[in-house]
C-alpha cells in the first residue's frame, strides 16, 4: 500500500501544481499580454478630462433632454 500511496501523492500534487499554475496565469492574463506584445499597452484615460468631454458632448447633442 506504500507504493500506492507514494504514487497517488506524486500524481495528486502534480495535478494540484497544474491546477494552480493555470489559474495563476488566468489571475495575470492582462499583465502577460502586455508582456508579450508591447505595443498594445492598455493607456490610461485622464479621468477628469473623459468626463468632461462625456458632459460637452451631452449638453451639445441633448442639451434639451428632461431629466
Amino acid at each position: 500500500m506504500s507504493w500506492l500511496h507514494g504514487w497517488a501523492g506524486l500524481l495528486l500534487g502534480w495535478l494540484l501544481f497544474a491546477i494552480f499554475l493555470t489559474s495563476t496565469l488566468t489571475v495575470f492574463d492582462k499583465e502577460i499580454g502586455w508582456w508579450m506584445q508591447p505595443e498594445l499597452r492598455d493607456t490610461g484615460v485622464d479621468q477628469p478630462k473623459a468626463a468632461r468631454f462625456a458632459q460637452g458632448w451631452l449638453a451639445r447633442e441633448h442639451g434639451g433632454a428632461a431629466v
